[in-house]
């Protein structure tokens, strides 16, 4: 039961991210050009990738990122809406920003965001991107809040280390199998642990207890909005 629990959740979630990859997808970029921009307007020759000056913070992606981008890609970032933005972007000025700026190696500007407990690439462009087109909008950029929203959203949905895990399981395998909303209103991960018949479950908020397979059905069932309640109750009883 638990392993079909497994299959729907991943289905539930792989399902819409593979029509959204598709509608997304740019297309393939012509040979020996980098493509930066999802929207087409900007091209670089490896060349002149290889000489990308790698801003130091948040103010010099701005700069960087409006000197790189012409007006005509700014103009139609405008007229997108911000979900829309960072959806589209994801494959093309998202993937370069992750490469060019060196967010999986380790550069300075990756180094900047760490400082600030962003510690996944993909968050690191996601922020930024986000502050340009609210930048470009002239909307409030909010840069503390996104830090902290993704910062707290890394470590609530963080898989718990296998040397804190009771006995009984420090062998078994982990799934995040379940999102809901903690007491803050953040959203986070329920993590589970087969032990023979037996259930475990870990909510950073809570730890780890024993339930069962009909329990941890409840709580898939449920809204994710209403699950922290069924959840609270699990650990209640216990």
């Amino acid at each position: 039961m638990i392993r079909s629990i497994i299959y729907i959740c991943l289905f539930l979630f792989l399902v819409p991210m593979a029509i959204l990859a598709q509608d997304a997808e740019p297309k393939q970029a012509e040979e020996n050009v980098v493509l930066i921009d999802v929207l087409y307007d900007v091209r670089l020759t490896p060349e002149e990738l290889a000489d990308i000056y790698i801003p130091a913070d948040i103010s010099e992606c701005m700069a960087q990122l409006d000197r790189l981008l012409p007006d005509s890609t700014k103009n139609k970032i405008k007229k997108l809406s911000e979900m829309d933005f960072l959806a589209y972007s994801h494959f093309g000025l998202g993937r370069w920003v992750t490469s060019a700026w060196g967010l999986r190696t380790a550069s300075r500007l990756a180094a900047y965001f760490e400082d600030k407990n962003v510690v996944q690439p993909e968050d690191m462009t996601s922020i930024i991107l986000t502050t340009y087109y609210r930048t470009l909008n002239k909307k409030k950029v909010k840069f503390d809040e996104q830090i902290e929203d993704y910062s707290t959203a890394y470590w609530l949905n963080k898989k718990p280390e296998k040397e804190n895990c009771p006995d009984e399981i420090k062998n078994s395998d982990i799934y995040n199998i379940l999102g809901f909303y903690n007491k803050d209103g953040r959203k986070a991960s329920l993590f589970v642990a087969k032990d023979g018949e037996d259930c475990w479950i870990y909510g950073h908020d809570y730890g780890w207890t024993k339930t069962t397979e009909e329990e941890l059905l409840k709580v898939g069932v449920e809204k994710s909005k209403s699950r922290r309640k069924l959840i609270e109750k699990i650990y209640k009883n216990k």
